[in-house]
């Protein structure tokens, strides 16, 4: 029972995320060149606080170019409050629950907090492919509360 209680008491919230790992996903973020876009499209939808989160998540952010053809059509300047919300939840279906490593991503169907909808990945000569619209270029980026995974286009939910 005292074992049971000094564990309870010592065990950190954060202790299966790697030891020293002190970044946020978005302050993460906020330090790659290639996210910037995302960086700025995620502070217009005030979503900040969502890759802020202690909840661990997983983030697949997409390409510069994918992304910037994306907002042009659904995110104008002039946006009104229904074009903000479903903008924001497209960007919110980039975003899973929990911490996934890549290479545990096997194929299967990931919740998204774009709910209810699901990422679907299937692997093809080795590559995890989403929703058959997008390949992982950069996996595993580590952050105190989620990975960041990079990919090659903008996924639409299925």
């Amino acid at each position: 029972m005292f074992l049971v209680g000094i564990c309870l008491w010592s065990c950190d919230a954060f202790e299966d995320l790697p030891v020293g790992q002190e970044k946020t996903v978005w302050e993460t973020l906020l330090e790659r060149e290639d996210a910037a876009l995302f960086v700025s499209v995620v502070e217009r939808l005030t979503i900040v606080d969502t890759l802020q989160a202690f909840s661990p998540i997983t983030v697949f952010v997409p390409s510069p170019e994918s992304l910037a053809l994306w907002a042009n059509v659904a995110l104008p300047e002039d946006a009104d409050s229904v074009q903000l919300d479903a903008a924001r939840n497209r960007i919110l279906y980039h975003v899973v629950f929990n911490r996934r490593l890549l290479g545990a991503i096997e194929e299967e169907t990931l919740p998204t907090l774009f709910e209810p909808n699901v990422i679907s990945v299937t692997l093809q000569s080795g590559v995890r492919v989403l929703n058959e619209q997008a390949a992982v270029i950069e996996g595993n980026v580590d952050a105190r509360n989620g990975i960041i995974h990079f990919i090659d286009g903008f996924l639409n939910p299925m």
